[in-house]
């Protein structure tokens, strides 16, 4: 075992050791290394490896391309996580922020503002609700009425 220059302990074959098998003095034992310990899984890290490697000049290739309904049923599918977020925008060389951008559109009830209306983006999501079943054919129709009767 040995105290590499960033403070964690690994074994002789220079692979980490568990938290529960270092010295008091290893440097992930202190408040903010736990946390950030907890805060970055393996598979977290590796995400966003990977995410940065699909980024050309800071954004991705598709980067305020129109969307394809495919991609948005198969968003709205899954649940919201940071992970489902990353993994979408590796698939789809996309920002884990527009992934989140459908996903909230896909749960908003409130469609009051005019500006939800006038979005087609919003009106694709919708519709691709109402195509898997999430929503009805009258429910649907209602937001499209609802953006007529603004339009007036």
């Amino acid at each position: 075992m040995f105290k590499a220059d960033d403070g964690k302990y690994y074994d002789d074959s220079g692979i980490l050791l568990p938290l529960s098998e270092v010295p008091p003095d290893d440097s992930r034992k202190t408040p903010q290394g736990l946390k950030r310990e907890r805060l970055k899984s393996k598979e977290e890290v590796e995400l966003e490896y990977e995410y940065g490697k699909i980024l050309t000049d800071g954004k991705p290739k598709n980067y305020n391309q129109p969307w394809d309904d495919k991609e948005i049923k198969e968003i709205i599918k899954e649940i919201d996580t940071f992970e489902t977020r990353l993994e979408f925008a590796i698939l789809l060389d996309r920002t884990p922020n527009a992934i989140e951008f459908i996903q909230a559109y896909a749960k908003r009830d409130n469609f009051d503002a005019l500006q939800d209306i006038k979005d087609s983006l919003f009106l694709q999501v919708k519709r691709c609700l109402m195509e898997i079943g999430e929503i009805d054919q009258e429910e649907y129709n209602k937001i499209l009425a609802k953006g007529e009767k603004e339009n007036d």
